[in-house]
């Protein structure tokens, strides 16, 4: 696996929001409370990004259909909205040497 800095982990703070494009993949970075988040800056639903969407009690929110998604585990809040929206892709952040960022195979 090789490891992929995103940002300094001192550069993070609560309210802290970064997006960052590795490959093909989407992501966002956030912290809240003391609690750093990486997931996939995609709704599941129709693929828009979900940065700007609000944050509240450990989920985010998509800007565009409203539908909510656990930041830990992904899944979906509300699926009664649209029952076809899948859940977002959470990963695992690594801090090293000073970095947080994400193992790829």
């Amino acid at each position: 696996m090789a490891f992929v800095a995103l940002a300094p982990a001192s550069a993070l703070h609560d309210g802290y929001r970064g997006t960052f494009e590795v490959g093909a993949l989407r992501l966002l970075l956030i912290q809240v409370c003391g609690e750093r988040f990486l997931v996939e800056n995609r709704c599941g639903h129709f693929g828009v990004a979900i940065d700007g969407g609000e944050i509240h009690d450990g989920s985010i929110e998509c800007p565009q259909h409203f539908m909510r998604f656990d930041l830990r585990s992904g899944v979906v809040l509300n699926p009664q909205h649209y029952a076809d929206c899948d859940p977002i892709r959470v990963f695992a952040l690594i801090e090293r040497d000073g970095q947080l960022g994400l193992n790829l195979p």
